[in-house]
């Protein structure tokens, strides 16, 4: 090769590296123009539990209320909730989520419990509200866009998960199709989802306790028949984020929440109504980033809405399951 080819090779390597740089910095400096805006999930048509049972006659307060005695009312209030979550025969529970680092990924999770069985489903996918140059870079990233199904009752000692990374769609509609047969199968610990479970069930990783979170506001809905807790976890407490912070610094080096805001609607019988949580953090994950998480959930407790039967992907799972 001549003297000129070399320098011309090395030339047009070079200019590639700036390009590439270049390139990279433009998506981190503009990384924010990734975000999709931040809109609540409808829940205009949610219906209540029929029960006798009633928070409303402890559930107390006024203008004079202390925050110390606000926090050990919001507290009770979800230690109930999730006592009676564990405990009812079938609720089903849907999740819409956007993650933004470098553009915005959806999840998009139904979970369900009826009698003895268990279901979730959790699909994750690039957000179509955002600029294409986004979508191009999260689509080209694999394990950005799955399927992951997950199946337990109380016969099998463990529960099945199958993750696949082939096929994934979901329709406007909510109707999901994935290629189960091209998917992971594994076998993992069981949920808490049945009331002969001895294990305690929690809506959220985070800790909320007293010493854990902090301005708190509770307010009601007359007209609907609701409550509503506002409130942030105190993010310097480790024990509070020590569960999402371990599954978080596992892919992002040098993690650290920096605000995490819950916002929970329950009815006046106990149970849980919405349920969102707000999560910033900051990290290492090629380049240095600032994340937003929005994981909002709804619960529905009509028998006919919790027909696990129906779920996507239960035939693959349940034979999958007998195989343990």
């Amino acid at each position: 090769m001549s003297k000129k080819k070399k320098i011309a090779i090395i030339v047009i390597s070079i200019i590639l590296v700036l390009i590439i740089a270049a390139a990279t910095v433009m998506i981190y400096l503009f990384f924010g123009k990734g975000k999709t805006e931040k809109t609540e999930i409808d829940r205009s048509n949610l219906k209540g539990v029929e029960t006798d049972e009633s928070i409303v006659a402890w559930m107390t307060y006024d203008e004079n209320s202390t925050q110390q005695e606000l926090i050990t009312l919001a507290v009770k209030a979800y230690e109930n909730a999730c006592k009676l979550d564990q405990n009812c025969d079938y609720r089903r529970y849907d999740v819409d989520c956007s993650v933004t680092t470098m553009g915005t990924v959806r999840q998009y999770i139904t979970q369900i419990k009826n009698g003895e069985e268990f279901y979730r489903g959790e699909v994750q996918i690039p957000d179509d509200e955002q600029e294409p140059i986004f979508k191009i870079i999260l689509k080209a990233l694999k394990d950005q866009t799955f399927f992951n199904g997950q199946y337990a009752n109380m016969t099998e000692d463990k529960m099945v998960q199958i993750k696949t990374l082939e096929g994934i769609s979901r329709s406007e509609s909510g109707e999901i199709s994935a290629d189960l047969d091209k998917g992971t199968v594994e076998y993992k610990d069981k949920p808490y989802f049945n009331p002969a479970q001895e294990q305690k069930y929690t809506q959220t990783d985070f800790i909320i306790r007293v010493d854990t979170i902090k301005n708190v506001s509770i307010t009601h809905d007359d007209e609907k028949g609701f409550y509503t807790l506002v409130f942030d976890i105190d993010v310097e407490n480790k024990e509070a984020i020590a569960k999402p912070y371990e599954n978080l610094s596992a892919n992002v080096e040098n993690a650290k929440y920096t605000a995490v805001h819950e916002t929970i609607e329950l009815w006046d019988s106990g149970y849980f109504r919405y349920f969102r949580s707000e999560d910033q953090w900051t990290g290492h994950v090629v380049v240095d980033v600032a994340a937003e998480i929005d994981y909002q959930t709804v619960f529905i407790y009509e028998e006919d809405k919790c027909n696990i039967d129906e779920c996507f992907g239960i035939e693959k799972l349940r034979e999958e399951i007998a195989k343990q």
